[in-house]
Formats: C-alpha cells, sequence, structure tokens
C-alpha cells in the first residue's frame, strides 16, 4: 500500500503564490526600466543575476569600482575615496581592452586602478603610497606563495 503525502495547506500554497507574483512584478518593473534605458545599479546587477541560469554563463571575477576601491584603500589608506569619481570609467576601459585569457584578475584591477589614477593625476588629485606597501601592491599571492598559508 502506497502511502499518500498530506495535502499542503492553503496558507502555504498563497504564500508560494504571492511570492512569485511579486518575484514576477519585479522582474517586470526591470524589464520596463531596462527599456526606458533607466536601471538602477541594484537593477542592473540583479538582471545579470536572472540571466545566468538561461545565458548558462556565471563569471567568477567581476570587476567593479567597489573592489577597485577596495585595492586603493590597501595601497593609499583613506585618501583613496578621492578616486571615486575615476573609478566606474576606469573599470569600463579595462573591461572592453582586457584580453581574458591572457590576463589575471589581480592584473586588471591594477591596471584599473592606474587608469583612475591617471585621470585623477588630470584633475590635480594626486595620491601617496603608504609607507610600508610600497613594493608590491599587485597580487599578494604572486611570486608561488602558498594561498593557503
Amino acid at each position: 500500500m502506497t502511502r499518500r503525502e498530506p495535502p499542503i495547506p492553503l496558507a502555504r500554497r498563497l504564500s508560494a503564490l504571492r511570492w512569485q507574483f511579486q518575484d514576477r512584478c519585479q522582474r517586470v518593473k526591470r524589464a520596463f526600466y531596462y527599456a526606458a534605458d533607466r536601471l538602477s545599479f541594484e537593477d542592473a546587477n540583479d538582471i545579470m543575476l536572472d540571466c545566468e541560469r538561461p545565458a548558462r554563463s556565471y563569471p567568477l571575477m567581476i570587476l567593479t569600482p567597489g573592489s577597485v576601491l577596495d585595492m586603493a584603500i590597501e595601497r593609499f589608506d583613506a585618501q583613496a575615496h578621492r578616486l571615486q569619481p575615476y573609478l566606474a570609467d576606469a573599470c569600463a576601459y579595462v573591461a572592453h581592452k582586457w584580453d581574458p585569457p591572457g590576463d589575471d584578475y589581480w592584473h586588471l584591477r591594477d591596471w584599473a586602478l592606474d587608469t583612475a589614477l591617471e585621470a585623477a593625476a588630470q584633475d590635480g588629485v594626486t595620491l601617496s603610497e603608504r609607507a610600508e606597501e610600497n613594493e608590491d601592491h599587485a597580487n599578494p599571492i604572486s611570486e608561488g606563495a602558498d594561498p593557503h598559508a
């Protein structure tokens, strides 16, 4: 004799339907904003995440102004925040010039940071490096070091 599963309670089914409806409404809203060329930063990121599975593309390394800013803060301390107006353009420039098979992510961020520094210097914004990190500011795990040490 087979055992029947108990029916799903009505409240749970309605809750799931409500969640699905809200999710669809959010997707329609993002599609409208996309069509109207009015996407916010959050909406654009949500669309990229929504498209990963259908596109069968899961980017592991994403160059963002935030990741380059983090690298700049490690290198220049708090004064690195003066680079924020230049970082998005620098990331866009590097992303269009980058050759994925040949370069790795650390060099990509370095390149974007250098591009932002050049643009900032043209506007008279200069930064001085931290004293203890003048030597190697690129990949902290370069030169064959064990990354798990």
